[in-house]
């Protein structure tokens, strides 16, 4: 066993001496009390990182010995990883058997033979709704009043059309559409009415239109000192019990315009129109905003079918009608969103 680690340390002292002789100092101490004689190396901190340098791969024939010896260590990865044995033979995979029992085959519950039920459709005449038409002979036609806030919002004309359709709306006045010469009328129409709009020129937001049905006859129309300061569209509409002329105005809180310049054209407006169509019924319905309600009544002799607050406690969305037409007035208040 001693001569052994003899030949072992005589093994790495010619190693070392090969590779690097020139940076190693040896000096041979001989201990006292022993009779064998023992070899201390010294190597300075120079010395070892020296090594790092001038040291070199050994030779076969030193890891041939090194090996031999029983020196050689496991090599090792740049990461310091365990050691990976590759498998030989390409392992199989492990079939799980089990002893389960086979499942009866299904049976089809349901009879072969089902009999035919047979019976015989009489195709029944639908009746037709009650249409426009038919209500305006006997009825007045049905009024609606919105204040939209730009139907160029996703969605907002889905939302319109849901109305017209759901409250079988005949005239519609909506206030505020923001529609400009860039919004092409398909894009806002609604299926079975006919759109009229007045958009707000040189401002953004703005603008009033009417959504006529189509069963009904409508005719713009114009007064001779029509000013586009003022968003105020008339609509001449042919019903089955008499004509209407329609007024779809909406008068923002911060107007270009004095309202007194406003009063003075609506009353001109409504003096013309009873002179050219004595029998019509006026109607002026929109968004007021803070347009004194007495001054058009007293100027223009309309009465107010709007009773009630439509946003929150004011009453900005109003109707006026030259005489008593509507029956019924339903009134939808609109909810601030906190």
């Amino acid at each position: 066993m001693k001569r052994r680690g003899v030949e072992i340390l005589f093994a790495l002292f010619v190693l070392l001496v090969e590779v690097a002789s020139p940076h190693i100092f040896m000096s041979f101490n001989q201990c006292s009390g022993k009779t064998s004689r023992e070899v201390d190396w010294t190597l300075t901190r120079d010395v070892i990182l020296s090594l790092r340098s001038a040291a070199a791969k050994p030779d076969q024939r030193a890891c041939r010995r090194i090996r031999s010896l029983g020196c050689e260590g496991r090599r090792r990865g740049c990461r310091a990883g365990r050691l990976k044995v590759k498998p030989t033979q390409q392992s199989r995979i492990p079939v799980v058997v089990g002893r389960r029992r086979r499942c009866r085959p299904v049976v089809n519950l349901l009879p072969t033979d089902r009999r035919r039920v047979l019976a015989t459709v009489r195709r029944v005449q639908q009746q037709p709704s009650e249409t426009t038409a038919t209500r305006g002979e006997t009825a007045s036609p049905t009024l609606y009043v919105l204040n939209a806030a730009a139907i160029t919002k996703p969605h907002a004309i889905q939302h319109l059309t849901a109305d017209l359709i759901g409250y079988s709306v005949d005239i519609a006045v909506i206030s505020e559409t923001h529609l400009k010469r860039k919004h092409p009328d398909h894009q806002f129409a609604v299926d079975g009415y006919t759109l009229f709009s007045r958009d707000r020129a040189g401002r953004r937001g703005g603008g009033v239109a009417v959504y006529i049905n189509r069963q009904l006859q409508a005719a713009t129309w114009t007064h001779a000192n029509d000013s586009p300061a003022f968003e105020l569209l008339w609509i001449r509409v042919q019903t089955g019990l008499r004509e209407i002329v329609l007024g779809a105005l909406y008068h923002p809180p911060k107007a270009l315009y004095q309202p007194v310049e406003l009063l003075d054209y609506i009353e001109e407006c409504t003096g013309e129109i009873a002179d050219q169509f004595p029998t019509a019924l006026i109607v002026l319905a929109g968004d007021f905003n803070t347009l004194p309600e007495d001054d058009i009544i007293a100027r223009c002799a309309f009465n107010p079918i709007v009773t009630k607050a439509t946003r929150g406690a004011s009453k900005l969305d109003r109707i006026y009608v030259s005489e008593p037409y509507f029956a019924n007035v339903k009134v939808v208040a609109s909810k601030k969103v906190k």
